[in-house]
């Protein structure tokens, strides 16, 4: 019942209103992922050299450090990442869908997070906008945020997890994270 007496109409009209609001926004920020990945060509991902070991494409000495740690780091990036390229996924196919990956992991959690403290999906939008240009990267820490154009994206990817679980709680849905 959307219409009970712990809802009034104007609040469930709002509240239908920022959910569209968010829906239109993860949509276009999708699509803008992609786009940017193909008009600026896809990079060369960390991830690849940890995969086409775990898939067996390439041969490095026996106790060369690369292969150890691979072998014996557990992360689902790159499991996942080889067992595409076991399928027959090709280097270019991982590699930009992880490019596309780092371009959601800096603009969804934004777009969400200051969506759901202001209410307004515009100042999501900005917020997404504003870190695309790099703004907060004269601000960094310990773990510095990046953007894309940038080979290191594990850590960017799997921040970016956390923040979208943060958004799931925030947006009262705690199973989601």
């Amino acid at each position: 019942m959307a219409n009970d007496a712990t809802h009034s109409p104007a609040q469930t009209q709002a509240g239908d209103s920022l959910a569209a609001g968010v829906r239109n926004g993860l949509l276009l920020w999708v699509l803008f992922a992609a786009i940017v990945v193909l008009a600026r060509g896809v990079r060369w991902d960390e991830t690849l050299e940890y995969a086409q070991v775990l898939a067996g494409q390439v041969a490095y000495p026996e106790n060369h450090p690369l292969p150890r740690y691979a072998q014996s780091a557990f992360s689902v990036q790159t499991l996942s990442a080889a067992a595409l390229l076991k399928l027959g996924g090709s280097a270019t196919l991982l590699c930009g869908l992880r490019n596309v990956l780092f371009v959601l992991a800096t603009a969804l959690p934004v777009f969400l997070l200051t969506t759901l403290l202001t209410r307004r999906p515009l100042w999501g939008h900005a917020a997404a906008l504003f870190m695309l240009q790099g703004i907060l990267l004269e601000f960094d820490g310990s773990y510095p945020a990046a953007v894309w154009p940038m080979l290191y994206s594990n850590g960017h990817i799997g921040g970016a997890w956390a923040l979208l679980a943060l958004c799931a709680i925030m947006a009262d849905r705690p199973r989601t994270a």
